[in-house]
Order: structure tokens, then C-alpha cells, then sequence
């Protein structure tokens, strides 16, 4: 439960940095395509409701706990107790969100998160386009991260491509500079999890997964033991 709210909490500061930058870079852009402007104002919209509804829901944790504890009292006490466990660790950490100062701190992370892969998209999209802004290229690093709320293929194949094509149009990138960076970001992007992924698993050892799993799986063994 903590983990999942942990997830959720990034989520929540990833997403409302991402649309801010997606809405401050269009304003900035030449001239604004049709879609463009539509997923912007929706957007706008989206992350008011998302905001004002996941503070709200965790302002009211006390309600929504008290609620909660008379629909569990149906069930047996231990899977009961059990439940209600994870529902106060959820709301635990959830709780960030109803404290100014660390949510403050928290989005500042997160900016300076963003930041760093805006420049990176920079620093890439200048090797194939000289003349490119920063604002095309935090706009285009928005319209990805964005364009993965859709997971048509595995890994945003062919979604990651066409995201930085159509969004680096509004700045006139011409589409063949801006599909070869698509296609050489996202090749490197992959390539670098795999690797991190490799050194964690060599780090923290596959067989220290497996002790773990049967410490919360332990095997029935013969005789009823």
C-alpha cells in the first residue's frame, strides 16, 4: 500500500509539472495547430479536476477511513484488519499532498527533474536541427511523456516517434530531422534502462529476489507442515 501510494504521489507531481510545461511551451510556439490548442485547454481542465479531487479526497481521509471500516467489519476480523492496515498506509503517505511546504518541495524536485530531460532533449535536437529552441524542445519531451497516457505498442513504439514529429512541427522542425532524433532519443532511452536494469539485477543479486519470495510464499511441505 505505501508503495502504491509512493507511485501515485509521483505520478500526481509528474504529471501536473509535465502538462505546465506542455501548456507554457505552446504559448511560446509560432503559431499553434489545431490539436495542439484542443490538448492544451483539456488538459488545463484535467489537471484542475485531478488536483482539487486528490486533495479533497485525502482531506476527507478521516470520512473516507470511517466508511471504509464499517464495509470491512463484514469480513473476518484478521482479513479485515489486514485491509484496514493497508488502507491507513495508503492514506499515510498520501498525506503530503494536504502539507504546503513539502509539496512545495516536492514539485521543485520535480521541475528540476524536468528540467534536466528538456535539456537533454535540447542538447539531442540541436545535433540534427541548429536553429532549435528550448521551448521546442520542452515541448516535445511534454507531447512524449503525454502521448504514453495511450500504450498502443510496447515501449510507445512508433507513439514516441510521432509525438516528436507532430509536436516539433509547431516549431518547423522539418519532419525528417525531427524523426531521426525520435528514433535515435528513444533507441538510447531503452537501451539505458536495459543497462540500468542489468546492473541493479547483478547488484542486488537475482537469487535475493527469489529468498525473498519464499519468505512471503513460504513452500507446504509434506505431513501438513
Amino acid at each position: 500500500a505505501r508503495s502504491s501510494s509512493l507511485v501515485l504521489v509521483d505520478r500526481f507531481l509528474d504529471f501536473c509539472t509535465v502538462v505546465l510545461i506542455f501548456v507554457i511551451s505552446f504559448l511560446t510556439s509560432p503559431g499553434g495547430a489545431a490539436w495542439a490548442r484542443i490538448s492544451t485547454t483539456w488538459l488545463g481542465g484535467l489537471v484542475v479536476v485531478f488536483v482539487l479531487g486528490l486533495i479533497s479526497a485525502v482531506r476527507l481521509r478521516s470520512l473516507w477511513l470511517l466508511l471504509l471500516g464499517r464495509a470491512l467489519a463484514r469480513l473476518a476480523p484478521a482479513r479485515a484488519s489486514r485491509w484496514e492496515g493497508r488502507i491507513r498506509d495508503l492514506f499515510s503517505v498520501l498525506s503530503v499532498l494536504d502539507d504546503l511546504r513539502r509539496i512545495i518541495l516536492l514539485m521543485t524536485l520535480s521541475a528540476s527533474t524536468w528540467a534536466i530531460i528538456c535539456l537533454s532533449f535540447w542538447l539531442g535536437l540541436h545535433s540534427v536541427w541548429p536553429d532549435i529552441s528550448p521551448a521546442a524542445a520542452a515541448f516535445a519531451a511534454s507531447a512524449v511523456t503525454l502521448s504514453f497516457l495511450l500504450p498502443i505498442a510496447p515501449a510507445g513504439i512508433g507513439l514516441y516517434q510521432g509525438a516528436v514529429v507532430l509536436a516539433l512541427q509547431l516549431f518547423g522542425v522539418n519532419a525528417s530531422a525531427a524523426l531521426t532524433f525520435a528514433i535515435l532519443a528513444h533507441a538510447l532511452q531503452v537501451a539505458s534502462i536495459l543497462v540500468l536494469a542489468g546492473i541493479s539485477l547483478a547488484w542486488q543479486g537475482v537469487g535475493g529476489v527469489r529468498d525473498e519470495m519464499r519468505k512471503r510464499h513460504p513452500p507446504h511441505r509434506a505431513g501438513g507442515q
